[in-house]
């Protein structure tokens, strides 16, 4: 529907058009009309219509001045000029400001009629125009945050060459060729209790309110949050300074801070890295990660502020290399990872580029990591060699990281085989002996577990606890047995292993919903 608006101070005009859009116009809807310019002007603003046809002469602000603040007032309204022959120099001006036609007094129906289907299908051409500018901008709107991601995921690990800048800078609108990270860590358990609900509850708010705050408060890009942290990579625009740039950052991310302490409950640490051109994204990222590690809960800290000389005359971190293998061994891949990516840092801050001091503890950790975990051979030649080949500090770190995870993760695949096989173990000793008075702790013994860890594994595994399994067992057998008429109820009962037939015959009942002797004259 087109809504249209007359403005015109003859009320045979009024009528006139009126008359015609409502007998030659199906698509077309007067919704108001007015008699001077002042009035034209609130309606247009209050009705918003898509046409307005104005007399030039209408009393009051005439149209001329009336179209020039319909339109300083944001109203889009296509305008037809509807003027007398010896105004027809004013409407020569009209034709400056944009509008669509002029028709001349007195006014011809067909050519009124001609005018209002043209500006129709201009109309509709319009709307179709801008519902797939719409469309288009949300599937942007949408697609937008994966190629954030996508980006600052790449920068992490490229090797300083991006031939495609141009083509990040048109699509996020913002110049990226120089920057610095800031870096957010939680600590906190990741599992499925209750606490460990709550807490990757509040770690995904931490995520939100860092991503949504960081942008209201500068030009940046967020990552997606990766395990216990999330990555952000402010841009910086020419000609600032470092120390300028430095004062800048410092204070976003003192601001940050107190949004977040005010916001979440989880432990969180800011490190905010120094300013590089977008080549060094990956150093800057190291230097936010180390200041992170540094600062306190809830606060943060620039690199810059660190007192490097200290840091890199300390010793290894054996503290995190011992968290990292007790992870290992309990075959907790995050967690390992986890501490394996604060060791990581540790390294780029102290050996800086001596990539050799790089492998080197890298073949030192594997090795401790392959003796603590009980499978396999620790020394791993064919990886360890190829370690040896990368110069590539990025690529040492990724493919290094990697092979730990697949590492653990095949053999937490190789433990619930293993795991597996007991159960099966058990459930057919369960069933070679279910009319027997066997207990939990029989089964456990049997397959050399622990009475409470068998008793959590076995319900994890069949879905069961021991006492429903073994009275499902018995029950099956009892209905499988009833369909013999020979058998007595008592003799069934001691058969599958009960000792007292009215307890049978309750428990029967319960599972099936019938006694036994109900369930026999029933078959």
């Amino acid at each position: 529907m087109v809504r249209v608006l007359i403005a015109d101070d003859e009320y045979l005009v009024l009528d006139f058009i009126k008359f015609i859009i409502e007998n030659n116009l199906p698509s077309f809807e007067v919704v108001g009309t007015a008699q001077s310019g002042r009035e034209a002007i609130e309606k247009a603003i209050t009705l918003n219509p898509d046409v307005i046809l104005m007399d030039i002469r209408i009393p009051g602000i005439n149209g001329i001045e009336a179209i020039k603040q319909i339109k300083e007032r944001g109203v889009r309204s296509e305008v037809v000029i509807i003027s007398a022959y010896e105004y027809f120099d004013y409407a020569k001006e009209a034709v400056k400001l944009n509008v669509f036609e002029y028709l001349l007094k007195p006014l011809n129906k067909k050519k009124v009629v001609d005018t209002l289907l043209a500006l129709e299908g201009k109309i509709n051409n319009d709307r179709e125009t801008i519902q797939k500018q719409i469309f288009m901008r949300e599937k942007m709107e949408r697609l937008l945050p994966h190629m954030e991601g996508q980006f600052v995921h790449t920068q992490l690990f490229s090797d300083g060459d991006i031939s495609n800048l141009g083509f990040y800078e048109e699509l996020f609108h913002m110049k990226l060729d120089q920057g610095y990270v800031i870096v957010g860590t939680l600590s906190g358990g990741n599992d499925m209790t209750e606490e460990g609900i709550r807490d990757t509850l509040e770690r995904q708010k931490f995520f939100d309110i860092f991503g949504i705050t960081l942008k209201q408060m500068t030009t940046c890009l967020v990552g997606p949050p990766m395990l216990d942290r999330i990555i952000a990579y402010v841009a910086v625009e020419d000609g600032l300074d470092a120390l300028e740039a430095r004062k800048q950052a410092i204070d976003i991310g003192t601001r940050l801070a107190q949004k977040l302490k005010k916001s979440v409950l989880a432990d969180f640490r800011i490190g905010v890295g120094s300013l590089h051109g977008i080549g060094n994204f990956s150093k800057s990222c190291s230097e936010a990660y180390s200041a992170a590690a540094i600062a306190s809960n809830g606060h943060m800290i620039h690199f810059e502020d660190l007192a490097l000389k200290k840091m890199q005359s300390e010793r290894f971190p054996k503290s995190k290399e011992q968290l990292m293998l007790q992870k290992a061994i309990a075959g907790d891949v995050n967690g390992t990872v986890r501490h394996l990516e604060d060791i990581m840092v540790w390294m780029a801050v102290n050996y800086k580029d001596d990539v050799d001091k790089i492998k080197a503890s890298m073949v030192e950790l594997y090795i401790q990591v392959k003796r603590h975990l009980p499978e396999g051979e620790w020394f791993d030649y064919d990886f360890i060699s190829s370690l040896l080949k990368i110069n590539d500090k990025s690529e040492l770190e990724y493919i290094f990281v990697s092979k730990i995870r697949s590492l653990i993760e095949q053999i937490n695949q190789e433990r619930d085989q293993e795991m597996n096989s007991l159960i099966a173990k058990a459930v057919d000793f369960i069933k070679e002996n279910y009319n027997q008075n066997i207990t939990l702790d029989d089964v456990a013994k049997e397959i050399n577990m622990s009475y409470h860890y068998f008793s959590k594994l076995f319900k994890t595994s069949t879905g069961k606890k021991f006492s429903d399994f073994i009275m499902d067992l018995r029950i099956e057998e009892a209905k499988r047995l009833l369909l013999n008429p020979e058998k007595s109820i008592k003799d069934i009962c001691y058969e599958i292993g009960y000792n007292d037939p009215n307890y049978f015959s309750k428990i029967f009942r319960k599972v099936t919903g019938k006694a036994p002797t109900e369930f026999r004259q029933k078959m």
